[in-house]
């Protein structure tokens, strides 16, 4: 499926989901995305890059496109990215998730890639990394900061970030290993020849309704 996935700053977190969850309301039926979710920045974790992002998941670019059509002027300024979904752990996790709903932590890297790499050679080395970093994915990322799913997201053409990954926790406590463990290893240093700059966030992530 193709995810839109839209950051927005300069708006309140219950203003995001206030408009995330309006226009799923309001949007006709045939239009709809196959699942949407709204997340709200915990400020004070992480960084403050952005107050919220909406994510919407459809089955094609006709569809996608029939609901772009439809919103129109009823988006909210910000940065808008396509991506291709991989999600490299913790599948049958995520599948239960969005069937029992409900409130999810989650963190989130923002990264843009390394001077001299295209798109297709970044989106081929950090797709065959998953749970390490540095060169040659030296350092491997303990257990105990790995969460429950791990998913990549792609970006389908050139955007603000070339890789944005998400990753799923019960709470604070249990994500705690994984914001250490990110503070310790600096990714711009360890992953130099990867990525030249790297954001986190730390997001309280709701499914919003969109039955059709």
């Amino acid at each position: 499926m193709i995810k839109r996935m839209h950051f927005v700053s300069g708006v309140s977190s219950r203003g995001v989901t206030a408009w995330a969850e309006a226009r799923l309301a309001q949007a006709p039926v045939d239009v709809r995305p196959r699942r949407s979710a709204v997340c709200t920045i915990l400020h004070g974790i992480e960084g403050s890059w952005h107050d919220g992002i909406s994510i919407d998941w459809f089955l094609d670019f006709p569809a996608l496109q029939r609901f772009e059509s439809w919103l129109d002027d009823r988006d909210l300024p910000g940065v808008r990215i396509l991506a291709e979904e991989v999600i490299l752990r913790g599948a049958p996790w995520l599948e239960q998730r969005w069937r029992d709903g409900g409130d999810k932590l989650k963190h989130m890297a923002l990264a843009r890639r390394a001077q001299g790499l295209t798109a297709a050679e970044f989106s081929e080395r950090w797709r065959s990394r998953p749970g390490a970093i540095g060169r040659n994915a030296a350092i491997a990322i303990p257990d105990a900061a790995r969460g429950h799913a791990y998913v990549q997201n792609h970006p389908l053409a050139s955007a603000e970030y070339d890789a944005i990954n998400e990753v799923w926790f019960d709470d604070l406590a249990s994500m705690r290993p994984r914001l250490d463990f990110f503070r310790i290893h600096d990714v711009r240093r360890a992953d130099a020849e990867l990525v030249s700059e790297a954001k986190f966030l730390v997001v309280l992530e709701r499914p919003v309704p969109c039955a059709r």
